[in-house]
């Protein structure tokens, strides 16, 4: 994860501001996404029951 002391952000899915690639990662898995943490470059993919689903980034 980012350096302590970065902001994080938590967005639904459907936000707008949540990238495409983002989101289509997502739709890949089984549990369904419902939020993601948004921590620097680090997003946190999080199910509606605040289960963490998946940790990743952005390539470049």
């Amino acid at each position: 994860m980012s350096a302590a002391g970065d902001e994080e952000t938590v967005l639904a899915l459907d936000d707008p501001r949540v990238p495409e690639a983002i989101r289509r990662h997502a739709a890949r898995f089984k549990t369904p996404v419902r939020y993601v943490v948004v921590s620097g470059p680090d997003y946190v993919l999080i199910a509606e029951d605040g289960e963490v689903v998946d940790f990743c980034a952005l390539d470049g």
